[in-house]
């Protein structure tokens, strides 16, 4: 996962898990939290997981100032610039998604999959996909890790997800929805996050610029 130009990102990103207590470490077998934990202790960076207990981003940002990390952060994301249409390209991701899950299927090398549960919207990984897809696209990279080094579960928990089970998959340059599933579908790993029954959430973000699409999926569970 190497940074670089929105213009040559047109391939798909691999998947990634964490589970609870691991650090942001690759976890393939997701499980619930153990009774107790708090999964805001997870995070790699001081001001997402300021944020994730609690206190409000200009608290984090004063308490953390000076430990190397930076935003853009999630918490300073305006959702008010995003249109209808954008919107509208989220919700079909959503649909599309449980149509996915519902029929079940095989993803290469990941295995097969038995029809499962339809996603919920999760307001929170919503704006955490919305976020990253807003700076990957205005910041010209693609990258699962933001500029500053953050993971995807340090995004998810500055947002204040609390779920132990996160997944991220990314992309650039489909200029639909269909079009994103269908590459996301053919590429095992995103299509085990796609079809994964340990998830329960999702966020969609879809951001436009300079022509270039953008497309994040946050899965929770």
């Amino acid at each position: 996962m190497q940074h670089g130009s929105l213009a040559f990102a047109l391939a798909l990103v691999g998947l990634l898990f964490a589970g609870c207590g691991d650090g942001g470490g690759a976890a393939m077998q997701l499980q619930s939290c153990p009774e107790g934990h708090q999964t805001c202790q997870g995070t790699t960076d001081c001001v997402s997981g300021c944020v994730c207990q609690g206190s409000s981003l200009a608290t984090c940002e004063q308490r953390c100032d000076g430990d190397g990390n930076g935003g853009p952060y999630v918490g300073a994301l305006d959702e008010g610039e995003w249109s209808d249409e954008w919107a509208a390209f989220e919700r079909e991701v959503l649909e599309l998604t449980n149509t996915a899950r519902a029929e079940g299927g095989c993803c290469g090398g990941e295995g097969c999959f038995a029809a499962s549960h339809a996603l919920e919207l999760e307001p929170k990984l919503r704006r955490s996909a919305r976020a990253h897809a807003r700076d990957m696209g205005r910041a010209m990279y693609f990258d699962h890790s933001s500029r500053d080094g953050r993971s995807p579960f340090d995004r998810m928990r500055e947002a204040g997800f609390r779920g132990c089970a996160m997944g991220e998959n990314i992309a650039a340059g489909q200029p639909t929805p269909r079009s994103v599933m269908d590459d996301w579908l053919q590429s095992p790993g995103h299509c085990k996050n796609l079809l994964e029954p340990s998830f329960e959430q999702l966020g969609v973000g879809y951001h436009e610029a300079a022509s270039q699409s953008v497309w994040v999926q946050n899965f929770g569970g």
